[in-house]
């Protein structure tokens, strides 16, 4: 989807929050990364004007206050914000997995900036599963898509199976189970699909040395013994 946006010559920031790291589960991290990528993304007298800003804001809150203030989401959305002032030109924000942002409703409240400090020209394009859906889909001007991904991944994990000859015979095992345990998790369902081939590709005591890691079997919980 990033490439594809990129396509329009506009500038595409975006922060994918994953709950297998705590780094990436951080709001202030989100922001931190926008603010870095909008900088990197702008050049000549603009990249100028953002890292003076920066700047400004650095050594205000960081090097001459008496509070000395620490980095948080709260002063990295007013660097940002004033960044967007007057950005010359479209940016677009994709942030995905919301649901796995520890502290989704900053970003909510960020969205909802009273109007006369809203940038001008931003679009911003939000994922996650149902349970943020509360936080986002009563702000005016969001509009709501609703998406099926057990269908989804049915469909994918149901292709992708058919695909390799050498696992049709289980066929619907890893179908059903897959779908069982995803949990609406492309990634999941993938990295099963990815393991499963290359499981399936060894022989005897390669097989079982790989399965004797409990990190493949947890992954896999499910499929066998009956798979292989």
């Amino acid at each position: 989807m990033v490439l594809e946006l990129q396509k329009i010559n506009d500038v595409v920031l975006y922060y994918f929050f994953r709950d297998d790291d705590a780094a990436t589960t951080s709001a202030s991290e989100m922001m931190a990364s926008l603010v870095a990528q909008l900088i990197d993304a702008s050049s000549g007298s603009e990249k100028r004007r953002l890292m003076e800003i920066l700047r400004s804001s650095c050594q205000s809150n960081v090097l001459f206050s008496k509070t000395k203030r620490p980095r948080d989401f709260e002063s990295l959305r007013e660097i940002f914000t004033q960044m967007l002032q007057g950005y010359p030109g479209r940016v677009i924000i994709l942030l995905d997995a919301l649901d796995e942002c520890t502290h989704s409703s900053l970003v909510s409240n960020f969205l909802q900036l009273p109007e006369a400090h809203q940038p001008s020209d931003v679009r911003f394009f939000l994922t996650g599963r149902p349970v943020v859906g509360h936080l986002f889909r009563t702000i005016p001007g969001v509009a709501t898509i609703e998406m099926n991904a057990t269908a989804d991944i049915a469909l994918f994990i149901t292709q992708k199976v058919e695909g390799n000859e050498s696992l049709l015979p289980h066929r619907d095992r890893i179908i059903a189970t897959v779908n069982e345990n995803s949990e609406g998790m492309f990634r999941y369902a993938g990295t099963c699909f990815q393991v499963l081939v290359f499981i399936n590709s060894l022989t005897g005591a390669a097989q079982l040395r790989v399965l004797s890691h409990s990190s493949a079997w947890t992954l896999l919980a499910g499929f066998f013994p009956a798979t292989f």
